[in-house]
């Protein structure tokens, strides 16, 4: 989704996110393990929230795929034999938060049930930017 990428998108590996606020942003994770497998038909969550204590319900942003109750252009696996999967940050999501700091993570569910903690808890920093088109 290249019309997304209007910033650099990142491989975390549980490195902080900068994002401009009102503009898109493609996270891209990469599982480096091969231990894995292929991750074709995981669920995958991601939150972001002001106090890593918050309900998810009172997250700020949360990303769902779409066999998870969300969209292809929320959150997807872009090559599960490589294990890589995106979450699509629009101008929408950040359109009502202050500028500073957040917390961020991402979760994967695989088709066994087996949850696991995709990315750590990390910070999610929104910056304003200078040129503010409406």
């Amino acid at each position: 989704m290249a019309d997304r990428e209007f910033q650099a998108s990142c491989v975390c590996d549980g490195s902080d996110v900068e994002i401009d606020k009102m503009r898109n942003r493609t996270i891209r994770v990469t599982i480096n393990t091969t231990t894995i497998g292929d991750i074709t038909g995981s669920k995958l969550w991601l939150s972001v929230k002001e106090r890593i204590e918050q309900d998810d319900a009172d997250a700020e942003i949360t990303k769902k795929s779409l066999n998870n109750g969300g969209a292809d252009a929320q959150a997807m696996i872009v090559d599960g034999p490589n294990r890589i999967v995106e979450f699509y940050i629009l101008p929408a999501d950040t359109e009502s938060l202050t500028e500073g700091d957040y917390w961020w993570d991402a979760v994967i569910e695989f088709a066994s049930g087996t949850r696991l903690q995709l990315v750590p808890p990390s910070r999610f920093t929104v910056s304003t930017p200078v040129t503010i088109t409406t």
